[in-house]
């Protein structure tokens, strides 16, 4: 069996090319990426959730829920600018400091 690394490969190869040529090439839509790490951050909030319950009791909205619902769109807001622009390596950058962002998170709880 010949193993050919073109073949393996060529998706990642694709997507370095298109990096290079990102002036001419359409943006990419990065929502199921952003779904999946609001999905994966909400059972972390949940260790919070008591504080959370007692805010709603007292009928407080909490600071931490204003500023999650803040970064969610502002997330949202600069994905959605970047994708108009077209700028590809932008919006790679901005998620990557977004993932390393949240992972930081999760690494302090």
């Amino acid at each position: 069996m010949i193993l050919n690394v073109e073949t393996h490969f060529s998706s990642i190869t694709e997507f370095f090319k298109d990096l290079r040529q990102y002036q001419t090439k359409g943006s990419v839509n990065m929502y199921p990426t952003m779904l999946i790490l609001i999905v994966f951050q909400i059972p972390c909030s949940l260790l919070n959730a008591r504080r959370a319950t007692e805010s709603f009791a007292l009928n407080r909205v909490s600071k931490i829920l204003l500023q999650t619902f803040s970064t969610y769109i502002i997330t949202i807001i600069m994905d959605r600018w970047f994708y108009i622009r077209r700028f590809v390596l932008g919006k790679l950058i901005f998620h990557l400091i977004f993932v390393t962002v949240f992972i930081l998170q999760l690494m302090t709880m």
